[in-house]
């Protein structure tokens, strides 16, 4: 296999086609049913995947044709989900984002750049405790009197108590260089909304 377009569609289709059959005349609900096929489909991708890793060296051409097949994977996993349970056009947005974000996320995954990691968010607490902190110690140095610090930190304590203990800091993708720290966000040009989906899918188109 060369690992093109035309032979991965090829691939995932044949691959899940035994599946597809069984599940389209079973009892099964429509979420089991395409929860089975997201299975086999996954297994597919990572069986290929392995192939890919195990057939080339160079990087470069590695990554290519993993991106290749994770987009491939998104096609036949779409005209599964829709061959068992046909999507309406909120659940085909919807899903239409969530394979986006997967296939961008291809180029984190699998970094040509070997000095790109990936990194965690940190919690709201800890960012809160390290501001707060700062800020009493700047206090601690200003010429003020004892009391006039300690209501002037009590009053910025209140502004914290209305933000609450648990605001998200996570993003789409997290990543740094060796020189830099990166947030990304798949979604800002669109909005994180179903119309955003659909203004992806129209760029697209």
């Amino acid at each position: 296999m060369n690992y093109t377009k035309r032979e991965l569609l090829e691939y995932f289709r044949e691959g899940s086609e035994d599946t597809y059959e069984k599940l389209s005349i079973s009892n099964l609900t429509n979420q089991q049913k395409t929860a089975r096929m997201g299975n086999q489909m996954d297994f597919l991708k990572g069986e290929i995947i392995q192939q890919i890793q195990r057939t080339y060296q160079d990087n470069n051409e590695k990554v290519k044709r993993i991106f290749i097949i994770v987009y491939c994977w998104i096609v036949v996993s779409l005209e599964r989900r829709n061959s068992l349970w046909p999507y309406n056009s909120i659940d085909l947005s919807r899903r239409s984002g969530e394979l986006w974000e997967t296939l961008i996320k291809v180029a984190w995954e699998y970094p040509i750049n070997q000095d790109v990691s990936i990194f965690g968010a940190p919690s709201f607490i800890e960012v809160a405790n390290w501001i707060q902190t700062s800020y009493k110690d700047a206090l601690e140095s200003a010429p003020l009197s004892e009391g006039k610090r300690d209501e002037l930190y009590d009053k910025y304590l209140r502004v914290w108590d209305i933000l609450g203990e648990d605001i998200k800091l996570d993003s789409d993708q997290l990543f740094e260089t060796p020189d830099t720290k990166y947030i990304v966000d798949f979604k800002g040009s669109y909005g994180s909304n179903e119309k955003g989906n659909k203004d992806r899918l129209l760029s697209v188109a």
